[in-house]
């Protein structure tokens, strides 16, 4: 008896073997994102300033807009807004009708997949990016 209370005591505390899926989180206007996540499905609608509707920062995750299209207000801010960024994928992002779309200020290794950046006041096509971070040319 004394042994079967210590196995059962014993299963409690051991972590489970199996981890479930993330849960899918909805999106919120200024949300700071660290880590790996995958998003409900839905479209979302933002008001975005300079400093993104949505802002990523950290190393070596990825995030899933597997549904999810951000569309902005007025066709201002930026829609994603990636900074300090390292070793970071994004996947199947649709974003549009911001100024900026997705900027990218200080990242290295930052890959997309199956993304889409459309109907955005971006940059004209043939404009070039000052490396130096500072305005574009």
């Amino acid at each position: 008896m004394r042994s079967l209370l210590c196995l059962v005591l014993c299963a409690f505390c051991l972590p489970p073997l199996c981890v479930s899926a993330q849960s899918p989180l909805p999106l919120t206007t200024g949300m700071d994102i660290h880590a790996s996540t995958r998003f409900r499905p839905g479209t979302y609608t933002f008001a975005a300033d300079d400093k993104g509707a949505i802002r990523v920062t950290g190393k070596g995750f990825t995030l899933d807009f597997k549904g999810v299209e951000l569309i902005g207000k007025e066709r201002k801010g930026v829609g994603l807004a990636l900074s300090h960024a390292e070793n970071i994928t994004i996947k199947n992002l649709r974003v549009s009708r911001f100024l900026w779309g997705v900027r990218l200020e200080h990242c290295k290794g930052v890959t997309f997949i199956d993304c889409t950046s459309s109907f955005n006041g971006d940059l004209t096509p043939g404009s070039v990016i000052d490396e130096s971070g500072t305005q574009p040319e």
